[in-house]
């Protein structure tokens, strides 16, 4: 990956990497262990992380959205559904577009944090990654792509 990264418009599989790789940074100072599901039947959970804390641990699931329009309610309740399934104490969804007031309204009852696409690129600009999100030529990119 370069400077000149648009992530709206990178691999799937390697946004889902460099997902896995900013939370491990983002986590390793609370002992809390990463690992990437299989790509195939991951039940719509692309990482797992699991807090080791004794008294607030647990599971956090983390699905990775490299969307270029909004993404729909659907997938943050189908991740409370993973939660569910897991016996998660927390879902993170991270996406390259943004979220509609549904989406939020339910995640916030449902102990989700959505991270929108300007808040994906804080997440990495915090961490040394200087990548940006175009969504416009991703479009472009992937209508030349079918």
């Amino acid at each position: 990956l370069s400077i000149d990264t648009n992530l709206a418009a990178m691999d799937w599989r390697d946004f889902e990497t460099l997902i896995k790789d900013v939370f491990e940074i983002e986590f390793s100072e609370q002992d809390i262990e990463i690992r990437n599901t299989q790509h195939s039947n991951d039940g719509g959970v692309d990482v797992v992380a699991f807090n080791n804390n004794a008294y607030t641990g647990g599971i956090i699931l983390l699905q990775a959205k490299r969307y270029t329009n909004t993404v729909p309610p659907e997938p943050v309740r189908a991740l409370r559904g993973s939660m569910e399934e897991n016996k998660a104490i927390r879902g993170i969804m991270i996406t390259t577009s943004t979220y509609g007031k549904s989406s939020y309204e339910f995640a916030s009852q449902h102990n989700i944090t959505l991270i929108d696409g300007n808040g994906l690129v804080h997440l990495l600009s915090k961490h040394g990654y200087d990548f940006h999100i175009d969504i416009e030529q991703a479009k472009a990119f992937n209508s030349n792509q079918h």
